[in-house]
């Protein structure tokens, strides 16, 4: 106890404020986690379910953006998107203590009728199975995401998707979507075109009002964006609720938009492949030239194409 109380002295004359002792026994418990983890394994094999299961007390989920506070605030704060949600749940499945989790498994055993759908008490039992503790806001913004007509069953087969590295349009917005596909896709652009017609200047970095006269410039009767959907846009990808003082970066929303081109095109090879009645390593075996397990861009195009 003697110990802990001198841990908390800081400052002159060894005194500390409330602010900076509430932030050092946060910091404290963090530890203790971290301590508790080490000294015991958390992940167990369960023979019933034939799973690898989280068996310690679910934690909440820390950010991985930088949003400008205090690290100690990062960790206890809701997440703020649904984006930021699936980073820091990849981040948390990415560590070594966590890497023998078998999520698709424990998703799948909860599904009883393979429906891809889980009921909310289900889904979220299976996220603490892996470890974490949603908060209300995150359960909020992954039922929007998940349940969109709101009947009460969460689509769980995108978020595996997702969490395999496989772009889901599910977690995209509705503007970056909008840009891949009636910018994008409309014109066949690739990145760099598209950054030198968003950014004929070269400037990079753009206020909110430079954005909206770029985005106005290139409307056209394919594509038309509203003031209020280019600054949903602008927040988007900035991540940051004001816009005063603050500039977005033309590259980060070519890569948000390339990275909802190839969802989309994943997206539609998924209905293109479910709709043909050939099985799938039938196709990419008769279109493998070569037959090193790869398809080139045109055999691709071509198998979509058969589809």
């Amino acid at each position: 106890m003697l110990r802990a109380i001198n841990n908390l002295k800081s400052g002159p004359g060894g005194q500390m404020s409330y602010e900076q002792m509430l932030v050092r026994v946060k910091e404290l418990e963090n530890d203790n986690i971290v301590l508790r983890c080490q000294m015991k394994p958390v992940v167990v094999y369960n023979k019933e379910l034939g799973t690898f299961e989280y068996i310690s007390n679910p934690i909440p989920l820390m950010s991985t953006v930088d949003h400008g506070g205090p690290s100690e605030q990062q960790q206890v704060q809701e997440l703020q998107d649904i984006e930021d949600f699936i980073a820091s749940l990849k981040a948390w499945l990415g560590r070594s203590e966590n890497q023998s989790l078998t999520v698709r498994t424990i998703f799948e055993s909860l599904d009883l009728q393979n429906f891809g759908e889980l009921t909310d008490a289900k889904f979220e039992i299976a996220l603490r199975k892996i470890g974490v503790d949603m908060r209300p806001k995150e359960k909020r913004m992954l039922k929007e995401v998940l349940d969109p007509r709101n009947i009460g069953f969460m689509k769980y087969r995108p978020l595996l998707r997702e969490l395999q590295g496989i772009p889901q349009l599910d977690f995209i917005s509705n503007e970056v979507t909008r840009l891949a596909v009636q910018i994008v896709e409309v014109r066949d652009l690739d990145e760099p075109l598209f950054k030198k017609l968003v950014d004929p200047n070269h400037l990079e970095m753009m206020t909110l009002d430079q954005l909206k006269e770029s985005i106005l410039q290139i409307r056209n009767e394919h594509f038309k964006m509203s003031s209020e959907e280019v600054e949903i846009l602008f927040k988007t990808v900035t991540k940051c609720q004001r816009t005063l003082g603050v500039n977005i970066s033309i590259t980060k929303l070519t890569e948000r938009v390339f990275h909802a081109l190839d969802a989309l095109i994943i997206d539609k090879m998924r209905d293109a492949v479910a709709k043909s009645m050939k099985p799938l390593n039938e196709l990419f075996a008769r279109y493998d030239a070569n037959k090193d397990g790869m398809l080139e861009y045109l055999e691709l195009e071509n198998l979509l194409l058969e589809c």
